[in-house]
């Protein structure tokens, strides 16, 4: 038998199963400590059972640790042991993490020699003993026994940290020290050294409660009369032992969610589905994929920390039992709100039909009949039955949307509803082939925590070539070691699968890298022919409401795309030209211009509120690609934080003969998200320099404003105390170094120099072509590892005038602005950009396909995006190469570049990039207006549609009044 057991916020849930089902369950309050909740629901056993010795395994989810880092409590300091060599040093441990967190943690972090490149294979430097032991005693010296070591890439390889964690453990040794805890990285989370090791951190501060907590509920069980062996569910739907529990206390905090939906699988049989939870206050929404929770695709942030270890993708909305129900925009079916405020746990009191006074969502349901409450009453005034339906049919939208948004492609998917609140959801669905509600559906969560299966991962960075016997090869190395990993952690041999395969292309480089990430599964050892419920009472215990539906479509397919775009009618309103519009979208200068922290002599000093505002506005201004700004953002702000001063100048305030250099990042986005910055573009610019304190350059600038690279100067420029030019080289992100308007307009690009972390400078002195240089500096740039720092040729302020587009940083900011402003309103952020950057709102819709493939090191594809509202029933077609190059209606283009084609979240106006782009996203794809510079015909001939292949000849986008072109 089976002891499932999921300590929630408000309840404590058990279920006891043996080969035939479900043979009993338990519900108590949870107590402030878990231990008096769990033995009261042993005594509930005791007293309903006899047979507890056939216990075998006792299966536990709670939410105490996630509670101890929200209210910051029993936490333990940290020492951090980052292998990184020379790289990385420009954003150490901890720079990303809240104040009150660091509080109640520390800041202690070393930065010592070691790391790997991408590949896994070469060191950045070898581990030093010598360095690594006088780290570990300083630390134990402070009192701290808890650590992290972080190595750059170790999820590729991990030896180096294994070898940190064996000298960890001799220093203390000699020391006299026993009880101390070591976390390795990259048995927390993926690449992405940062979000990684936050991870890591959280998991180290912790362990000490762990070691007390866990070894304490298995003494109440065996003191109980229970002998079975403990195992905890983990966020990604699976066991792990009560060992391993101890050492990664963080893989637990989020079990709640995941022992919903996998307990929802139990009891339906069906593994692939959208699960709705719906409680008291709100309704949270996954996804079943093969039986486990689908993993978030983005960054989580937990207890304000941005961390990438494997969470579920859950999706939560204000729809409970006890959400408000606003009658009074009722008389408008448009306008009536469900939610989001509740009464929470007063429902009993305040609801109608409790004699209360408040209008509820369970009002509602039982009003409709939909619910029977023993001895309520409903006043007729209370809650009129137009007005019941109309709140439900309210209801009824907020989970359609929800669903819709959840699901991976445009089939219609099974949904199974759970929770106390079950009955606000409608026996049918519009994009559910079937609602399910299954028996003991309150229990789900327990159910779902003993279901006794563990799993494995193995990630890594691999060169395929395009070439299919080496794919072949690398997928079976690493499904090899995803399954070894899960057999360590007790499955049985026989019964691996492979659960999922993500192989990712890294952008902006040759050679064909890809991130390869492989997830195994199999049933506990012992426990393989454990069913939780039979075929039988399956049968029985799902409760199918409504009819199965025939599926309305597939995803749209790629060879699909021409002949859909064929069949949809012309859908872009007829566009209006603003009076007021101008060709440069930099040169309109909005109102808001007056929070600029702008001097006499001109020059714009810059607040962390600016860089927050430029970074947004530097990833609008990326149509899809130059990389995320977080990485560039965290920088700038961190020199702001040590009293760095940003100076932000016009072309015009150069002097005529000053020289002026660009300085950016080279490299794939993704390896420098692991292998952080350590000045490298510095080290370049300082290869023009006539000292090491940039003697004989005036200012610095960016190369391109899109992506991480718009940010770069500033951090540059507060390090070195170098004005930043309020301009760049592109107006957005192009992929490669003849697509500079230097370039383009006879700037000679060389000398450029190319630098990494470990010293290497080289220096090209002369090229034959700009499209020479970009070929002789990507393969210098992949030997360097994947990222690398670059500076052109610098130029004079004459020059500088004659070749650069202007006001780009002050673009971005008021683009970002824009957006700040629209949150703050709660107004429309979408088109808050769109009148900012005088473009044209092409389209809104949801994303319905994604086609992506690398070659010759750009990432190519197409993603098809399919109207809403007024929109419904239109597709729009964008194409890209690591940035969005034209987007098509009706089997025409209706913007190409060098306009901006800008993909950006409807709801929130956050950029969308071409690496982010996913089914289900609903997304507002915008068209922004070129510089004049790039319309020339000497920029077209390399910037326009032409240059990447396409036919067409390039029409500009007109800028239009937004009410004319709001098709939402």
């Amino acid at each position: 038998m089976i002891l499932g057991i999921d300590v929630g916020g408000t309840s404590t849930d058990a279920v006891l199963l043996n080969a035939a089902g479900i043979s009993g369950k338990f519900k108590t309050e949870t107590t402030t400590d878990i231990f008096t909740g769990i033995l009261s629901v042993i005594e509930d056993l005791q007293r309903h059972h006899d047979d507890l010795q056939r216990i075998e395994l006792i299966c536990l989810g709670t939410t105490h640790f996630i509670n101890a880092l929200i209210r910051q409590h029993e936490l333990a300091h940290v020492t951090v042991l980052r292998l990184c060599g020379p790289a990385t040093r420009a954003l150490p441990p901890f720079c990303d993490m809240p104040a009150e967190l660091i509080a109640a943690i520390g800041q202690q972090y070393y930065m010592l020699p070691g790391g790997y490149e991408y590949d896994g294979k070469t060191e950045i430097a070898p581990v030093s003993l010598e360095e690594t032991a006088d780290a570990v005693r300083d630390a134990l010296a402070k009192g701290i026994t808890s650590f992290v070591v972080s190595g750059v890439f170790s999820p590729t390889r991990s030896s180096q940290e294994a070898q940190v964690e064996q000298i960890i453990k001799e220093v203390c040794h000699s020391s006299g020290i026993a009880d101390i805890h070591v976390t390795l990285s990259h048995e927390v989370g993926h690449i992405g050294l940062l979000e990684r090791e936050a991870a890591a951190i959280l998991n180290a501060a912790l362990r000490p409660l762990a070691s007390r907590v866990i070894p304490a509920i298995q003494q109440a069980l065996k003191d109980s009369g229970i002998r079975a062996q403990l195992q905890l569910t983990s966020n990604d739907g699976t066991l792990i032992t009560a060992d391993m529990a101890q050492k990664l206390p963080v893989s637990t905090i989020q079990s709640g969610p995941v022992n919903s939906l996998r307990g929802a699988a139990a009891l339906t049989g069906i593994a692939d589905a959208i699960v709705i939870d719906i409680g008291g206050t709100t309704t949270d929404l996954g996804v079943l994929v093969k039986g486990l929770p689908r993993p978030a695709a983005a960054a989580v942030h937990i207890a304000g920390v941005r961390t990438n270890f494997a969470m579920p993708d859950v999706h939560s909305i204000g729809l409970g039992g006890g959400s408000l129900v606003d009658l009074e925009s009722s008389q408008a079916p448009a306008r009536c709100r469900v939610g989001p405020q509740s009464v929470g746990q007063h429902l009993a009191r305040d609801a109608l039909c409790f004699g209360g006074d408040t209008c509820t969502a369970t009002d509602v349901a039982v009003a409709l009949g939909r619910m029977d409450i023993s001895g309520c009453h409903l006043p007729s005034a209370g809650l009129s039955p137009d007005h019941a339906s109309r709140a439900w049919r309210v209801m009824q939208q907020m989970l359609e949307k929800s669903v819709d948004g959840m699901k991976s492609s445009k089939e219609d998917v099974p949904v199974i509803v759970v929770g106390g609140g079950a009955v606000l959801c409608a026996d049918a669905l519009p994009g559910a082939s079937a609602v399910h509600r299954p028996e003991h559906a309150d229990v789900a969560n327990a159910i779902g925590a003993a279901i006794p299966q563990v799993s494995g991962v193995s990630e890594g960075i691999y060169e395929l070539h395009g070439n299919a016997r080496e794919r072949a090869r690398v997928l079976k190395e690493a499904t090899g070691r995803a399954e070894q990993r899960a057999i360590d952690a007790g499955a049985a041999h026989e019964g691996c699968q492979i659960h999922s395969i993500e192989e990712v292309p890294l952008a902006y480089l040759p050679g064909g890298l890809t991130r390869v990430l492989i997830r195994v599964t199999g049933n506990l050892k012992g426990f393989s022919d454990v069913k939780l419920l039979s075929a039988q009472h399956q049968s029985s215990a799902c409760k199918q409401a409504g009819q199965e539906r025939k599926s309305q479509g597939a995803g749209v397919r790629h060879e699909e795309s021409a002949s859909l775009l064929a069949a949809v009618p012309a859908a872009i309103p007829e566009c209006h030209e603003s009076a007021s519009a101008v060709a440069d979208p930099a040169a309109a200068a909005p109102p808001d211009d007056a929070d600029r922290q702008i001097g006499d002599d001109g020059v714009w000093t810059l607040s962390k509120d600016d860089v927050e505002a430029i970074s947004t506005g530097c990833g609008i201004l990326g149509a899809g690609g130059g990389g995320d700004p977080y990485i560039n953002r965290l920088k700038v702000l961190r020199e702001l934080d040590r009293g760095g001063v940003i100076r932000v100048i016009g072309m015009a305030a150069v002097p005529e003969g000053a020289l002026v250099v660009e300085a950016g990042g080279m490299g794939a986005p993704t390896v420098g998200a692991e292998k952080l910055d350590a000045y490298e573009c510095e080290a370049a610019l300082l290869g023009h320099s006539t000292g090491p304190n940039a003697e004989g350059l005036y200012a610095v600038m960016s190369c391109e404003i899109g992506g991480g690279n718009g940010l770069e100067p500033l951090a540059i420029g507060a390090r070195m105390g170098l004005p930043v030019v309020d301009a760049d080289f592109m107006g957005r992100a192009f992929p490669e170094l003849q697509m500079m308007t230097s370039a383009i307009y006879g700037h000679d690009l060389a000398p450029a120099v190319l630098a990494d972390e470990k010293g290497n400078v080289v220096r090209v002195e002369s090229a034959a072509s700009p499209e020479w240089l970009e070929r002789l500096l990507r393969p210098v740039c992949t030997a360097m590892g994947c990222a690398a720092g670059l500076s052109t040729k610098p130029m004079t302020g004459a020059e500088l005038r004659r070749v650069a587009i202007p006001g780009t940083l002050t673009l971005a900011w008021r683009l970002g602005r824009a957006v700040a402003r629209a949150h703050d309103a709660k107004s429309d952020p979408v088109q808050a950009v769109v009148q900012a950057g005088q473009g044209a709102l092409l389209f809104s819709g949801k994303i319905v396909d994604v086609q992506r493939e690398t070659s010759e090191g750009f990432v190519r594809g197409t993603f098809a995006t399919e109207g809403m509202n007024a929109c419904a029933g239109m597709l729009l077609h964008a194409e890209f190469q690591n940035e969005n190059l034209v987007a098509q209606m009706d089997g025409n283009i209706i913007a190409c570049v060098p306009d901006l084609i800008c993909c950006i979240e409807t709801d929130g106006g956050t950029p969308v990039s071409t690496e982010g782009l996913r089914y289900g996203l609903r997304v507002s794809v915008l068209a922004l207006p070129a510089h004049p510079m790039l319309k020339t015909q000497e920029a077209l001939a390399v910037v326009g549609p032409q240059a990447f292949g396409y036919t067409c000849s390039y029409e500009p986008v007109r800028p239009i009044v937004a009410a004319a072109a709001a098709c939402v």
